[in-house]
């Protein structure tokens, strides 16, 4: 079973009795290999990139008669046909999802009141991601959390913190680039020349100035701004990447401030 959600993580209803989603087919992850080959004929992996990976899902369609199960595909279309970002979740995984395009379809099957419908979509990422973020409280309650998703309750991970070291525990499959993936690292307080230095991979970002106690630093995505003013000229014009696991931060020329790291978790 499987359902579609749109960018705000609203559900796309459509009447279940006559449009009923059977089952979902997520693709294995593959990969684009970078290799080179040595004098003596062996094949060296260099690098490897995750390609986008297909996902075929069947409906059956239960119409009065042969035409009104062609209207109940015309309505699918139209519902799915509307959103600019889709999103597929799998019923048994609800709080993870795959962003999506609509590739192709198929008639299989059909009746004269029914027809078995199948659809082809493309998760362009390669990857899921949660539904929660870093700063979703961390219950079932929320209705965001499930088990699969890397949360363990022995470990008090925290993503806001007033310390100048600190770790950041990544608790999906992937690492997190911000060049790809949405991550915003917000400093509120007072600083000389910040400094913030991921010591897990080596990544580090500066900025050349000021802040007092109510400025606002954020990085969001590959952008910088001191309040709403981009700051990208006055920095080293590099990104904060986090690794999968726990990656250990230090901010250096920070006084009194506030640190948050705001991002989702992505899953293969």
């Amino acid at each position: 079973m499987f359902y579609f959600t749109n960018k705000k993580g609203e559900r796309i209803e459509y009447d279940t009795s006559r449009i009923i989603p059977l089952h979902s087919n997520i693709a294995t992850p593959s990969y684009d290999y970078i290799t080179e080959t040595t004098d003596l004929g062996q094949m060296l992996v260099l690098d490897r990139h995750l390609q986008p990976r297909s996902i075929d899902v069947v409906f059956l369609l239960k119409g009065y008669d042969f035409q009104d199960t062609y209207l109940l595909r015309d309505e699918l279309y139209r519902l799915l046909a509307q959103e600019k970002e889709l999103y597929l979740h799998e019923k048994e995984l609800p709080y993870k999802r795959w962003k999506v395009i609509l590739q192709g379809e198929h008639m299989g099957d059909k009746g004269y009141t029914y027809a078995s419908y199948s659809l082809s979509f493309l998760a362009i990422n390669g990857y899921a991601e949660s539904v929660a973020s870093t700063l979703s409280k961390k219950t079932f309650d929320e209705n965001v959390w499930q088990f699969g998703q890397g949360l363990s309750w022995d470990e008090n991970n925290k993503y806001i913190h007033s310390t100048n070291k600190f770790t950041i525990n990544n608790i999906g499959d992937i690492a997190i680039n911000p060049a790809q993936m949405p991550l915003k690292i917000e400093v509120l307080g007072e600083t000389k020349n910040l400094q913030i230095i991921n010591h897990t991979n080596g990544s580090k970002w500066t900025y050349n100035g000021l802040t007092l106690a109510n400025d606002r630093i954020l990085l969001d995505g590959i952008n910088s701004y001191k309040n709403n003013t981009n700051i990208f000229g006055s920095t080293n014009k590099q990104l904060i990447k986090l690794e999968r696991g726990k990656n250990e931060i230090e901010l250096i020329g920070a006084t009194n401030t506030t640190t948050t790291f705001d991002f989702s978790f992505y899953y293969y």
